[in-house]
């Protein structure tokens, strides 16, 4: 969450659509919430799914849409004053958020649906949204048509009628640690190495 005020009322944002008993009448009354959050169907899911609630308390929201990293380098342009008051980042993120003192510790006593979630997906600076299973992704007739065995982990990718035909997830991408953490353990280690 953002400091100041406004911005502790906009970390219950979340809590209040999903216990529609914590509402009460004209509550967000003049309140307007910038969200920093994905495009397309992602935003439009939330418009569907929240906004109408928050806005039938009196409130608004306007969207500020980019990727986990663009949104971070909105705020390091802006030299930390947030273009947005509540933001979707992903979890490699958030020491860079602390770095940069733009975030609030949560009161996970205001967002119960933490209860519905395994304790790694939440802690006092986040709280998860979503998910990611990591898979290759192959041409399967290409990979016959050339002798390619199936893949069935990282290292089997590392075959020289692939090389340089190998795309990876970005490092900063909701995909890049997973994948890296993939990497790793095909090649042996393991979440300390």
């Amino acid at each position: 969450m953002f400091k100041s005020a406004k911005h502790a009322l906009a970390g219950i944002f979340i809590t209040l659509f999903l216990s529609s008993s914590a509402l009460a009448a004209g509550q967000f009354d003049g309140v307007t919430l910038l969200v920093g959050t994905w495009g397309g169907l992602w935003k439009d899911n939330q418009v569907e799914n929240i906004v109408s609630k928050f806005e039938a308390e009196g409130g608004k929201v306007e969207f500020v849409t980019g990727s986990p990293a663009a949104n971070f380098a909105k705020i390091v342009a802006a030299r930390g004053q947030a273009p947005f008051d509540v933001v979707e980042i992903l979890a490699a993120q958030v020491k860079d958020y602390r770095e940069l003192d733009v975030l609030h510790p949560l009161d996970l006593s205001l967002i119960p649906n933490t209860q519905h979630l395994p304790e790694t997906h939440y802690n006092e600076w986040l709280v998860g949204s979503w998910e990611t299973q990591e898979v290759i992704c192959y041409h399967k007739d290409k990979f016959a048509e050339e002798g390619i065995p199936v893949p069935t982990t990282y290292r089997d990718l590392v075959h020289p009628k692939l090389a340089g035909r190998i795309q990876f997830p970005d490092i900063n991408s909701g995909g890049g640690l997973p994948g890296l953490a993939g990497v790793t353990f095909a090649e042996g280690g393991n979440e300390t190495n």
